[in-house]
């Protein structure tokens, strides 16, 4: 979480659940913004326990539920939104 200047240990901690077993999740109240489109403020899920695949922000609601269109392209590296 260092690349996104968030400090876990600073958080509410809570235990998830998913086909990897139960990572440990931590909640921030954080502000997303695309610039010149979306600033949403939302309580964000984070873990280090996805960090070898890349991943450490969990969740949809609070964000993605504001959109209109979302679309991820794993293999082509691409993110897509509509607002």
């Amino acid at each position: 979480m260092s690349e996104i200047n968030i400090t876990l240990s600073a958080a509410l901690p809570s235990l998830g659940s998913g086909i990897g077993g139960q990572p440990k999740m931590f909640f921030h109240d954080i502000v997303i913004e695309i610039e010149g489109l979306i600033k949403a403020s939302v309580y964000a899920g984070f873990t280090d326990a996805l960090d070898e695949m890349g991943i450490g922000t969990l969740g949809q609601n609070g964000f993605f539920d504001r959109l209109q269109h979302v679309r991820f392209n794993l293999l082509q590296g691409e993110f897509e939104i509509e607002i």
